[in-house]
Formats: C-alpha cells, structure tokens, sequence
C-alpha cells in the first residue's frame, strides 16, 4: 500500500520550497508516458532529492542531517517479469550535492557526506534555497532491451526532530554504466511522490 500511495498523484504529504511547483517531479510523482529505458541503453541508477518543506518555519542554525539507508535498485526482466536487484547501498557509495532549488539554474555545492558503521550514510540537511540530491555512485546494468521497469526504495530520517523536509525518490535510465551526463546520455525514469521525514 506505501508504494502505491506514494506513486500515485495526489498522495504527497508536503511539497518543496523553492522547486517550481509546474514541474512534473515537483508537484507530484512523475511518470513518463514510457517508462522503460530506450532500447539502447544498459544501466539506471537509483536518485533521491530531500528540500526544506514549502511553508514551514525552519529551525535556525540547525546542523541536522539526513540519514539514509537500505537503498536498492531492482529492474524488472522483459522475458521472465522477474525483478533483479542492480543497486545496493550496502555495496554501492551514496553520493551528491546540494543544488539550487530552481533545478535549471544546476549550480552544485557540496554537501558532506559520512559513512556509518551499519552501512548507513548521514548528509548534510538542504540549505536553504538548495535540495540534497543523492545517487548511488556505481551504476546498476542489464543488457540492452532486456529490461521494462525500474522499482527503487530507500529509507531516510532527520537527525533533528525540528527540521522541516520533504524528500522523494526515483531513478534514470543511463545509455551506459559510464555514460558522462548529458540530455543524450540519460533520461529520466520518474519520481515519487513527496514524503515528510521525520526523526523516526
């Protein structure tokens, strides 16, 4: 039922401040008409954005993070329907940074990324003005055309019970596994909805 609520359009809890509110994966979840990754391309990668709250008083000089763990990745297999699991926090690097909250302004600073003991990573909590934009840094891959759909969950919470966010997840198909970003090298698989976080 929590899958479904939170890719279904309508369902979101809260929305992002300073995300331009027309945007497909700002006011809601994103779905492309196609979801599935062109036929030529061989690799996705899982991605989650967290953004202060639209409306919300923030806590003043709070050093809150964010941590997040038990990312995965599964692709579902065009023969069989079986899903496979292609990314796995436990074995795969979060990486990101924070980026201006107008996404097409993308200028990136960085944000402090710690490794826990339990395979868990802590990031520093969005700025205001600007959203963590995380990714697992090693993409997952299939062979080409083999591939329909892409599932992906991760869990997240505040390190400080005043802060105010929203966080959502989704994934991008990727032409390779080294594929350097550009408009022709990958394309978005969609969003979910927007979900508070909470110290729980």
């Amino acid at each position: 039922m929590n899958v479904i609520e939170q890719n279904t359009p309508g369902y979101s809890e809260a929305f992002p401040a300073g995300a331009p509110k027309t945007s497909s994966w700002c006011n809601g979840t994103s779905k492309p008409d196609d979801g599935g990754p062109p036929s030529d391309f061989t690799a996705v990668t899982g991605l989650a954005s967290v953004f202060p709250e639209f409306g919300a008083p923030q806590p003043a000089n709070s050093d809150g993070k964010i941590l997040v763990a038990n990312g995965k990745t599964y692709v579902r297999l065009r023969a069989t329907k079986e899903w496979a699991l292609v990314q796995d926090q436990n074995e795969n690097e979060i990486v990101g940074a924070h980026f201006d909250a107008m996404a097409p302004k993308n200028l990136a600073i960085q944000m402090k990324v710690e490794v826990q003991a339990d395979g868990g990573t802590l990031v520093g909590g969005p700025p205001p003005g600007r959203n963590d934009l995380m990714w697992m840094v090693r993409r997952g891959s299939f062979a080409a055309g083999s591939v329909d759909a892409v599932y992906m969950q991760m869990d997240m919470k505040t390190s400080d019970p005043n802060m105010k966010v929203v966080a959502n997840i989704g994934a991008d198909w990727w032409r390779a596994p080294d594929s350097p970003h550009s408009g022709v090298n990958n394309r978005g698989a969609g969003n979910s909805n927007w979900v508070e976080l909470s110290a729980d």
